[in-house]
């Protein structure tokens, strides 16, 4: 069999045409959920079709692009493709993948958008009716929120009735817009607004609006307020219709602002006869009239009364009177009246209309008798069954007060009950000791971070001690009370005991900086300087490593303190060192105290740890752990208290210039005990390690002058000896 170029053209055509078409996904199709539109059925049904299918598979989720396989979890294979059920699915968009299995090749994606909404938009808001001038109305209405498919349009309806008896409930409700009585007047409004004249125009009709939204996947929403009108009447003039129940009798009464004449009068009974008490009347302004109760139904009556004026315009006014010999009952459930009302309460209370096609409740309302006046608490809800009220007692007085239950029918009649209950809240009490125990907890802080500044200044502290510790107790004794749940007032005024006596200690004592000065020293210098301490040889280089890298600098500072009448000083030395490269180091600092400042270490204190290594006085402070950016600070000071005369001669006396090296830092596991320092007590030790003299000129012209002085007193003292001399031996004897 021979093939032309041409014939193979074609038959790789249409190979290449069976691969595509073999390689599409398979046709989703479904009565419930059109591809990418919104729908609101409870369950989802899909049927699946390719040719030659032996098996699907298929998956839900919420991306738009997955390609599922058999392994992977959550895909579900079947045989047959007909009718499959997806189950049912939350509020939301997902994506259908499927894909078809012909022989051994599993075909493309097939990707089918669902989109689930059961929830229907919100109530319209604020809707109203207005009343124009040419006889129509104005409808109008906030719009409704649908965060899903979102608001397709409206619903509006309108009824002659605004209440109609209901036989399953047994009493008188709002009509609804499944009603007889309510007529759909506007279809699918995309609007919020709508001008209703479909009626006889210029009549004076009592109408009622409601208005429903629907959204985009067929939703109801729920249903708006009802708003009730009186279209406009070109009659030129206007009715009153008066009803008062007398003797088993309703009695009606029509007054106009002028003349009518043919006046008809008619009363709809609940079961919707008709009774025309009056039909015509001669030309008169008023018309007065009885309608017999006994032996009638209860339920709303509705009156219509029609008339003509001067003009021949036919005037129309109408009303309803709600007939119910009944009394409504009323009880209340909870809380009982042996419970002690604090904070908020939920009132429970079991209210009903009985009696045949009663009027139905229509307020329930809580008041509060105090023996003075009647206080309206508010209005209670219908909540499964039963009214409910949430009363904050917070806002009323503690005592022992009536609560009235009032319950109100259609027709007016009244049931009420009651119970006498006690209040009693803590509330504010409670929130009152709590603060006053924060606000003592939070001036003990600031009074004992106080305290820590005037140890660390060597300042006595020792009677402060004992004022917060008195204070502690007050603070103590407060929350005890607080958390036993009782005399909150009490727990309130220890706390503000305390608070007082923590801010009276921070007012009693204070302290400033009089004066200061800073100890220098050349660092090119710390070898003699290591020498002159008398440490030895062994521990300088130690030393010396450590200064360089703590750069430890000592302060002289001079505190003027006040502690009630009593003005005094304190004078202290100030350490500070910087964080070595070793963050975590332990180190211990000693330090060579001239006697020029304390002639013994008796006479020092300080908040940090310290012995007393030789009695000159050489103190040890630590060993301490120097970490962070912060490092390490150092204060002793000279217990006594200190004139001022005192504290400017020691000022002016230049102490730091005796001390004989900066603070010499060594590791905390230095051991020191084994230190002499007996060359501090030699000066011809002393001098021998100092620094020795450099022989410039500058030296030498200050040598020379120094000699030059020297000898010229020697000349002046011989000259005197010999005056003397001449004086005493030689003159006198002249003489």
């Amino acid at each position: 069999m021979r093939f032309t170029f041409k014939g193979l053209s074609v038959l790789f055509f249409f190979i290449l045409l069976s691969l595509a078409v073999s390689a599409d996904g398979p046709k989703v199709a479904s009565n419930t959920y059109t591809d990418g539109e919104w729908g609101n059925s409870q369950y989802i049904f899909v049927e699946f079709d390719y040719s030659g299918a032996s098996q699907f598979l298929y998956l839900i989720d919420q991306s738009p692009d997955t390609v599922p396989n058999i392994d992977d979890e959550g895909v579900k294979v079947t045989d047959d493709g007909s009718r499959v059920a997806l189950g049912s699915r939350l509020d939301g968009i997902y994506w259908l993948h499927v894909r078809a299995k012909a022989g051994n090749t599993w075909s493309d994606t097939t990707h089918y958008e669902l989109k689930v909404d059961s929830s229907g938009p919100s109530r319209p808001k604020n809707i109203t009716v207005t009343s124009l001038d040419d006889g129509g109305v104005l409808v109008q209405w906030g719009a409704s929120e649908d965060s899903l498919s979102g608001v397709a349009y409206y619903n509006l309806y309108r009824s002659t009735l605004r209440f109609v008896y209901d036989p399953l409930l047994g009493y008188n409700r709002e009509f609804s817009v499944r009603d007889a009585v309510a007529k759909k007047i506007g279809a699918k409004l995309e609007g919020t607004s709508f001008t209703d004249a479909n009626f006889a125009i210029g009549e004076g009709y009592r109408f009622h609006y409601k208005v429903q939204p629907v959204d985009n996947a067929g939703n109801l929403g729920v249903v708006s307020s009802a708003a009730s009108v009186l279209t406009a009447s070109f009659c030129g003039i206007e009715f009153s219709i008066n009803t008062k129940k007398t003797d088993g009798n309703l009695s009606i009464g029509i007054e106009s602002n002028g003349f009518f004449k043919k006046g008809r009068l008619v009363v709809t009974a609940p079961g919707g006869t008709e009774y025309a008490l009056v039909d015509g009347t001669e030309r008169s302004d008023s018309l007065a009239v009885g309608y017999p109760l006994s032996g009638k139904s209860n339920g709303d009556y509705n009156i219509f009364f029609s008339a003509i004026d001067d003009d021949f315009v036919e005037c129309t006014a109408e009303s309803h009177f709600i007939f119910d010999e009944f009394s409504p009952q009323v009880r209340i459930l909870a809380p009982s009246s042996s419970v002690v009302l604090t904070e908020m309460v939920r009132f429970e209370i079991d209210g009903s209309d009985p009696g045949e096609n009663a009027s139905g409740i229509r307020k329930l309302e809580l008041l509060l008798d105090d023996g003075a006046a009647k206080k309206v608490l508010g209005e209670a809800t219908l909540e499964s069954g039963r009214y409910v009220f949430d009363w904050n007692t917070l806002n009323y007085d503690n005592g022992r007060f009536t609560v009235i239950v009032l319950a109100s029918d259609g027709a007016g009649n009244v049931a009420e009950d009651s119970g006498v209950y006690s209040l009693q809240n803590t509330f504010f009490a409670r929130t009152n000791a709590s603060s006053a125990i924060s606000a003592a907890e939070s001036e003990r802080a600031a009074s004992t971070e106080y305290l820590s500044s005037l140890e660390l200044n060597g300042i006595a502290v020792g009677y402060v001690r004992e004022s917060i510790a008195n204070a502690d107790s007050n603070l103590a004794y407060s929350k005890g009370l607080f958390e036993k749940g009782y005399y909150y007032d009490m727990a309130q005024q220890y706390a503000k005991k305390a608070k007082d006596a923590y801010a009276s200690f921070r007012s009693g004592i204070s302290f400033s900086k009089y004066s200061e000065k800073v100890y220098v020293y050349n660092q090119d210098q710390l070898d003699v300087f290591l020498r002159a301490s008398g440490i030895g040889s062994g521990l300088s280089e130690e030393a010396k490593q450590l200064i360089q890298e703590t750069q430890p600098s000592r302060k002289l500072v001079l505190l003027q303190v006040k502690s009630g009448n009593e003005t005094y000083y304190k004078a202290t030395i100030e350490i500070a060192l910087s964080a070595p490269s070793d963050e975590n180091a332990l180190l211990q600092v000693l330090e060579v105290v001239p006697k020029k400042f304390a002639d013994n270490g008796a006479l020092l204190a300080s908040a940090e740890d310290f012995r007393v290594l030789q009695n000159d006085p050489i103190l040890v402070f630590g060993p301490f752990q120097v970490s962070g950016s912060s490092g390490k600070k150092i204060v002793y000071s000279i217990s006594e208290k200190l004139s001022k005369e005192q504290a400017d001669l020691l000022l002016s006396s230049n102490v730091l210039n005796y001390y004989i090296s900066p603070p010499i830092v060594l590791k905390g596991t230095t051991d020191t005990s084994v230190l002499a320092f007996s060359s501090l007590l030699d000066f011809s030790k002393l001098v021998s390690s100092l620094p020795p003299i450099e022989w410039n000129t500058t030296n030498l012209v200050i040598v020379g002058i120094a000699v030059l002085l020297v000898l010229g007193i020697v000349f002046l003292i011989l000259i005197a000896l010999v005056f003397a001399v001449y004086y005493f031996f030689i003159r006198k004897k002249g003489l």
